[in-house]
């Protein structure tokens, strides 16, 4: 399965609040470092957090006005920002027309064995049961996987044609049959009543 780019951040989107913590942290991140120049990063947040955490709430109270100042200009940045269209998940939405994706010969020899792997290790995850079966297919001969190789080109056959007839019907799809044919009536004038 291919993988998918993320998206990138709109570089012009106002840049999130900080936190009072936050600009603790920025101001005595360096003294520490200076202190103690082997502290490593996580160390280093650990400690920050145990300081916070034991300062008192007028202690706390300049960073707390920072923050609070910090998210004014996040509030009043954002009341006026207009998402660019270019960095937005709205607008790839999924056909709901589209079929569903073939399942591979993996996933039918799983849904094949997915209950006799939890009667055998009840006390398994699912994520352990996986991996079971995931060794399984591995150690699976050739001819042993015939069957769900199979059964995953009939499914490919399925989305494929269903795939070519939403494409010859300018992306509306008939309804598919049982017996693998498709019904050329129109299916949706019940909703419409």
């Amino acid at each position: 399965m291919p993988k998918t780019k993320a998206l990138k951040k709109d570089p012009n989107k106002p840049k999130r609040a900080l936190t009072g913590f936050l600009f603790y942290s920025k101001e005595r991140r360096p003294q520490l470092k200076e202190m103690f120049p082997d502290m490593g990063f996580g160390e280093m947040g650990k400690r920050l957090g145990e300081e916070w955490k034991n300062m008192s709430d007028d202690q706390k109270d300049p960073y707390n006005k920072l923050a609070a100042d910090d998210k004014a200009r996040y509030d009043n940045a954002m009341s006026t920002y207009q998402p660019d269209p270019m960095y937005s998940r709205k607008g790839k939405r999924k056909d709901p027309n589209r079929p569903k994706r073939a399942m591979s010969a993996y996933l039918y020899f799983c849904k094949a064995l997915r209950e006799t792997v939890k009667a055998e290790f009840p006390e398994k995850s699912m994520v352990e049961i996986q991996k079971v079966l995931g060794a399984r297919w591995k150690d699976t001969s050739e001819a042993e996987r015939q069957p769900y190789l199979k059964q995953a080109e009939a499914d490919r056959q399925r989305y494929d044609r269903e795939m070519l007839n939403l494409s010859q019907q300018g992306g509306q799809m008939t309804s598919v049959l049982d017996d693998g044919g498709y019904d050329d009536e129109d299916d949706d004038d019940e909703d419409d009543e």
